[in-house]
């Protein structure tokens, strides 16, 4: 600090170019924090904005297939075909009744790409009595809830994994009735192409934000870029856990893979699935991290410029100072020439 003290000049500029630059670091950190939290809710917005077109085109899809389905149950021709087969007779499929109804359902799939298997069930004992998979016909149901529920009005059996083939399915069933009387139980499992497909939908502009479904269970249903056989026993993270219990809502946090991420999650009720979308924290705030750092560096050379200026400046106000301090110390020595 000697170099200080017998400098007047190199006080000046140390002391200004200490206040500039820590200036400059305060306004550095101001418009970070600034810019980080604009970012943030901007994204939280976009991200809750894509959920919702997501959610509203998932409903609108699955209402459709629903309309569908139950236009099918209602014709009165495939009741009488269906009345004319032995119910409780896995046999029945090699009478006429049969192939009929068999012919019916190959020209409905033929036009209704959303439909990926069909299984006409008997309303007691939930026997099989025709599929388009013909393994399936003589098996029973009798356990599952979409057979169980849909005896006597339409149910459907939101995304779970099929205890047949353990991948993600959805379940539509109905009764096809005549006289008030349950003939079977119609149940349609359906394709899931146009889910991923509105999955994948980004109404935004960051195209590294990663989107998948989860459902009720914790599991993966779909996803963008997780493998979902590396998560057999599902996954958890804030978002999941609040989306699972019918929360909505979008934040900072961390994901399934303890990563921060800026995130927005909501619950399909009709479908029993949560849909997640994030964007990870550290790309999400890059532009406010370069903010911060063109500030810093900018004011940094502004601050050297600032700080030869003012040792030009310093000098020439010191120089009378200093001769004045000369001449005092001269005087006061006795010195008056």
């Amino acid at each position: 600090m000697k170099i200080f003290e017998k400098s007047l000049t190199n006080k000046i500029v140390f002391y200004f170019f200490s206040i500039i630059f820590i200036c400059v670091l305060l306004i550095s950190y101001i418009s970070y924090l600034g810019a980080k939290t604009s970012i943030v809710q901007s994204i939280s917005n976009q991200l809750v904005d894509n959920l919702y077109i997501k959610k509203t085109d998932l409903t609108h899809w699955l209402n459709q297939q629903i309309q569908k389905i139950d236009f099918i149950s209602s014709q009165k021709e495939l009741a009488n075909q269906i009345e004319k087969l032995a119910m409780r007779n896995i046999n029945a499929h090699e009478s006429q009744s049969f192939d009929e109804v068999k012919d019916y359902f190959s020209v409905v799939f033929s036009k209704f790409s959303d439909f990926k298997e069909y299984e006409l069930l008997s309303p007691t004992g939930g026997i099989v009595i025709l599929s388009n998979k013909k393994e399936y016909i003589g098996e029973f149901r009798a356990n599952d809830s979409y057979y169980i529920n849909a005896k006597k009005k339409l149910y459907v059996h939101g995304v779970y994994p099929s205890p047949i083939t353990s991948e993600p399915t959805i379940v539509i069933a109905v009764p096809i009735v005549k006289n008030n009387r349950a003939l079977a139980i119609l149940a349609i499992r359906l394709n899931l192409n146009r889910v991923n497909e509105i999955k994948k939908i980004n109404a935004n502009t960051y195209t590294d934000v990663q989107n998948y479904l989860i459902d009720e269970f914790n599991m993966f249903m779909a996803s963008d870029k997780y493998d979902l056989r590396e998560y057999p026993r599902g996954v958890h993270s804030f978002a999941i856990d609040k989306a699972i219990k019918g929360a909505n809502g979008a934040g900072v946090y961390n994901d399934f893979q303890n990563e921060k991420v800026i995130g927005a999650y909501t619950w399909v009720s009709d479908l029993k699935v949560a849909i997640i979308s994030e964007i990870k924290f550290s790309s999400a705030i890059a532009p406010a991290e370069e903010l911060a750092r063109i500030i810093i560096l900018t004011g940094f050379l502004l601050s050297v410029f600032a700080a030869v200026f003012i040792v030009y400046a310093s000098k020439k106000i010191s120089r009378p100072i200093l001769a004045i301090e000369k001449t005092a110390l001269l005087v006061s020595s006795g010195d008056l020439t």
